[in-house]
């Protein structure tokens, strides 16, 4: 039988605190019996040569003492070991970094409320000014305009135009007809400052934000149609896998990530604990890193069977620096995209996600596959 190296590693420990502190102590104090010097074994093995009788009660409980000590050694590493010690201790590590942690979190409030998205290319593309014609009427580009003046100035011979009046030609000619008529342009009226203390003076709540349409789409039946086969849902941390896909040669986990709210993700473990995201009011393990940790053990279980691809759909809130994080997800092989109301939209959604066609996994596989599972 194989011990394992935590029931070995308690075992240690309760012996050190049970035979090496009170026994010992126990000992000591009632019958000045060291328990780890050989004189004192010595002394005893003699008293018993010479006829020692157990006659006193102290003399039994003596000797009660060595019998019993061995089965409460017994009962109390098996009740330690039932503890969930790992627990505990992050309860504790918990308390004892608690000024570290609201310091992070301070920091990560400012970068949230700093963080500004990326402008897309029409909105930071540069004013690109209008070619102006020449004197002989022909459109020339800007760059064509500034050679020619460079050029003009350079030998000398470049003298700017005169402006002369302009002369009134009306009363001898009339007008000439115009060889295409243009279409007539409505009429803009000149924005006033009455409209804009109009808009200055309406509610925040009166002011409607555009939001995002929610994608409508069945994780599940796109999975199918990919050529994915379903399996029973297996647990990434305290919550279980929506869902678990196989193919010929993929095993999908997929998570919905369904906490609400704008989150600032983060990958990188902070003081050897587990990575966290953060809201501007609450904070929670990455459930990137939770299915990271799964695929890990499915791969050690499966033992190349198949590939394991974890994919987290983000269905109710919005990564703010997803945009940011997509190199950081990708470099950990976790794949990461949205539905419903998640966001944002640089995220593929589950049908961009799912789009590839699979080879369908064999029934001898299949089955192999669902009794390690």
């Amino acid at each position: 039988m194989r011990i394992q190296k935590r029931t070995l590693f308690i075992g240690v420990i309760v012996w050190l605190l049970f035979f090496g502190w009170w026994f010992r102590g126990f000992l000591f104090r009632n019958w000045q019996f060291r328990l780890f010097s050989f004189s004192s074994w010595r002394h005893l093995i003699r008293e018993f040569k010479a006829g020692w009788q157990i006659s006193s009660k102290s003399d039994w409980i003596f000797l009660f003492s060595f019998i019993l000590a061995p089965f409460i050694f017994s009962l109390l590493w098996y009740w330690a070991q039932k503890i969930k010690w790992h627990k505990i201790w992050k309860k504790i590590w918990s308390v004892l970094r608690w000024p570290l942690l609201v310091k992070k979190k301070k920091k990560l409030k400012a970068e949230i409320s700093a963080y500004t998205p990326k402008q897309p290319y029409a909105a930071a593309a540069p004013y690109r000014p209008v070619s102006m014609p020449s004197i002989n009427g022909r459109m020339q580009p800007v760059q064509e305009q500034k050679t020619f003046l460079n050029n003009s100035t350079a030998m000398g011979n470049f003298s700017a135009p005169t402006m002369e009046p302009e002369k009134n030609f009306s009363s001898a000619f009339p007008p000439m007809p115009s060889l295409r008529s243009e279409p007539e342009q409505p009429k803009v009226e000149p924005f006033t400052n009455a409209d804009f203390a109009e808009m200055a003076n309406t509610p925040l709540s009166e002011i409607e934000i555009p939001k995002m349409e929610p994608v409508k789409e069945d994780i599940s039946v796109l999975l199918e149609k990919a050529g994915y086969t379903l399996l029973n849902p297996i647990a990434v941390g305290d919550k279980m896998a929506d869902f678990v896909a196989a193919s010929a040669t993929d095993l999908v986990i997929a998570l919905y990530d369904k906490d609400e709210g704008d989150w600032l993700a983060d990958e990188e473990s902070f003081n050897d604990e587990d990575p966290l995201w953060f809201s501007e009011t609450d904070h929670r393990t990455s459930p990137v890193f939770l299915l990271k940790q799964t695929a890990n053990i499915l791969q050690e279980k499966l033992g190349g069977l198949l590939h394991i691809t974890p994919v987290l759909i983000e269905q109710s809130g919005t990564i703010i620096n997803a945009e940011d994080m997509m190199k950081t997800w990708n470099d950990l092989g976790v794949m990461v995209c949205r539905t419903g109301i998640g966001g944002p939209i640089e995220l593929p959604t589950g049908s961009e996600t799912f789009k590839e066609t699979q080879n369908k996994i064999s029934e001898e596989l299949l089955e192999k596959i669902k009794g390690i599972l």
